[in-house]
């Protein structure tokens, strides 16, 4: 789960994390409200919540890589592993994050 400030931030960031294949699909939940504290003072603003699909393997990187193309100081960047699910669904998210096959004889 990622935050973002609107929702051309989103589409943004998921269209750079889809062309890197990071994630298989990008959800983008807008009209949310978030209450924190931040440097000493108390915010209230609106923002898009993105559920972004990878695999288990793929999250250090998509974590690192978020962190590069986020406009946020510290973005929130929450890994909620998946006990179960369509078995369908769960093998096309592995497909689309699947890291190339390496060049043997090079």
């Amino acid at each position: 789960m990622v935050t973002a400030p609107s929702e051309d931030v989103a589409a943004k960031l998921a269209n750079a994390l889809l062309d890197e294949k990071l994630i298989a699909c990008a959800n983008v939940l807008p009209g949310i409200r978030s209450f924190y504290e931040w440097e000493g003072k108390r915010v209230d603003e609106r923002e898009v919540l993105m559920l972004l699909k990878t695999q288990r393997s793929r999250f250090d990187e998509l974590n690192s890589r978020i962190k590069q193309l986020h406009p946020y100081a510290v973005p929130e960047v929450l890994r909620v592993d998946v006990a179960a699910g369509n078995a369908e669904y769960l093998k096309w998210v592995s497909d689309s994050t699947a890291l190339p096959p390496l060049t043997r004889g090079r």
